[in-house]
């Protein structure tokens, strides 16, 4: 049995690190993309057999267990105890050590490529996490669409398609190591730019304010090393880009264009100045837009289910009657009426915690403004779940991103917060959202906030 998948390249369109982790790792706050620049991977099971081999069309590359896709095919061997032999088969298009994730995306394209061909019914969640393992990079080309990424690059949510743009993709002759540049970041000195701006020019398909908010922290780290990435950036700008900068830790640097024979005359302006020179599109899979438009229809079936029924006498049969979805499509997107649920919430709060990652060091009012806006927001969703005696999922939510939120720092609080008083927050701030949803949200939201804010002083 074999299959293959399409890695696509990936760019920062937007990337800022705002701390390191106590293991020294970075927290990632970046907007990411494909274009269709992309490696082919070909996958080989062969059941019954044991081991892995890689193959590529360059010498550049490891073929053994430095080699990242080779790294994805051995954890999911171990995971979940398949005995078969592995072939890969990696046709490198995407340049090698360029800061466009082709590694990374070679490895999600096995890990892809195997959950079908060993039918292990992983859905991109699944294998996001599995991902992370490998590579921060892996979660996202696991999906392989724009996306806002945070975290060590776990947390990976779906952006709106782009405007249409053309993408001049240029790699000077020289490596970056990742590792290093990384360890030659300090925080406190970077420029930090808002990503909030940037969202918001997506969310309003906004072509020039994209333009405008696009950036890279890490500019500051390997230009200094390697000036070229400055002078190449400053030549695309020169020749007619609406934006240009470095993608990653570099050394590869893209520009962008509303039109194509603007981006063409930069290509060939380019091709005597840099021997690689590439002329791409943005992708947006039609499939990532059917797969989250299904989640959904999936989601609002069984919220609607669960208005008249208990969740325990609420079928797989029900939820695909209800969301006029198959139980294949149904399986593909989530394995139980839990961790249905569980995304919902989910949802919710990762706006909630977006709105806060944008806005560090903002004290408690602006944690408590933002809370009760997304509530009133959702209020819909967390009346269900109040009425059908779920809310206990909305605190457990409301912990985990609490402590979170007080470990990242994000709001003004004193620094040694005992975790009594995470409890103790939690707690009340979940009880007054339920009450405050059963009464018909008849207070403000600044009532709320006033109210809460008394009780957490």
């Amino acid at each position: 049995m074999e299959i293959t998948e399409k890695a696509p390249a990936k760019l920062n369109l937007f990337l800022d690190t705002p701390f390191n982790h106590p293991d020294g790792l970075p927290e990632w706050n970046m907007i990411m993309t494909s274009v269709d620049l992309a490696d082919y991977v070909k996958i080989e099971s062969i059941p019954g057999r044991t081991g892995i081999k890689v193959r590529t069309n360059t010498g550049f590359l490891p073929n053994d267990s430095r080699n990242l896709a080779y790294q994805a095919a051995r954890v999911l061997q171990e995971k979940y105890q398949i005995r078969a032999r592995v072939n890969i088969e990696i046709r490198k298009h995407i340049p090698v050590a360029a800061g466009l994730g082709g590694g990374s995306s070679d490895a999600a394209a096995v890990l892809r490529g195997l959950n079908q061909l060993w039918d292990l019914k992983l859905n991109n969640e699944e294998l996001a996490k599995i991902g992370l393992t490998i590579d921060s990079d892996v979660p996202f080309c696991v999906y392989g669409h724009t996306a806002h990424v945070l975290g060590k690059g776990e947390k990976v949510i779906p952006l709106k398609k782009l405007p249409p743009m053309w993408v001049v993709i240029v790699k000077p002759k020289l490596s970056v190591s990742t590792p290093h540049i990384i360890s030659k970041i300090e925080h406190q000195t970077l420029q930090h730019s808002n990503i909030k701006l940037m969202l918001d020019a997506i969310e309003h398909e906004d072509y020039d304010s994209i333009c405008r908010y696009m950036g890279n922290v890490l500019e500051q780290v390997t230009g200094k090393e390697h000036p070229e990435v400055l002078k190449i950036k400053d030549k695309i700008k020169q020749f007619g880009a609406d934006a240009a900068q470095m993608s990653g830790t570099g050394p590869t640097v893209f520009g962008i264009c509303s039109k194509s024979t603007r981006a063409k005359h930069i290509v060939n302006s380019l091709k005597g100045f840099c021997h690689e020179v590439y002329l791409v599109r943005i992708l947006w899979g039609i499939e990532m837009a059917n797969h989250e438009a299904t989640k959904k229809k999936i989601v609002d079936g069984l919220f609607e289910l669960l208005k008249d029924n208990e969740l325990a006498s609420i079928s797989v049969s029900n939820i695909c009657q209800t969301a006029s979805v198959s139980r294949m499509s149904y399986y593909r997107s989530f394995k139980s009426k839990d961790q249905i649920i569980d995304y919902k919430i989910d949802q919710i709060f990762t706006e909630f915690f977006n709105y806060l990652m944008t806005r560090p060091n903002h004290d408690i009012s602006a944690f408590l403004e933002a809370y009760f806006a997304v509530c009133r927001k959702n209020a819909y969703y967390i009346g269900i779940l109040i009425d059908a005696d779920l809310n206990d999922r909305l605190y457990n939510k409301l912990h985990f991103y609490l402590t979170d939120l007080i470990e990242k720092g994000i709001f003004k609080l004193r620094t040694d917060i005992p975790v009594m008083w995470v409890n103790f927050a939690a707690g009340g701030l979940s009880q007054m959202v339920v009450q405050w949803v059963k009464d018909g949200l008849v207070q403000t939201n600044q009532e709320m906030v006033m109210v809460a804010h008394r009780f957490l002083r």
